[in-house]
């Protein structure tokens, strides 16, 4: 019996090492104008600051990582009153 709870025991904690291990992390962080979370290596532009005006590129990467989505409230401050978009990124605006 003492044997069995010992092999569960680090079953149990084998498990919650690897779960630790593979979890992604996913934080925002700001670069320039935009907020942008980060997940799967792939950035996510998650806000903009509101002081933004005229034309404005979206960056191809953020962090260091590819910007592939823009969400859907950074899309609409954006899109608000601002001349043009131009995006150098792989960009899917997210409803």
């Amino acid at each position: 019996m003492k044997k069995k709870l010992i092999v569960l025991a680090s079953l149990i904690i084998l498990c919650a090492s690897l779960f630790a291990l593979f979890t992604v992390s996913t934080s925002a962080a700001t670069s320039g104008y935009y907020t942008y979370k980060v997940s799967n290596g792939k950035a996510t532009i998650t806000d903009v600051n509101t002081s933004i005006s005229g034309n404005v590129t979206i960056p191809a990467t953020l962090g260091g990582s590819p910007v592939t989505s823009i969400g859907y409230e950074a899309g609409s401050r954006v899109m608000a009153g601002l001349g043009a978009m131009v995006s150098t990124a792989r960009s899917v605006v997210n409803s």
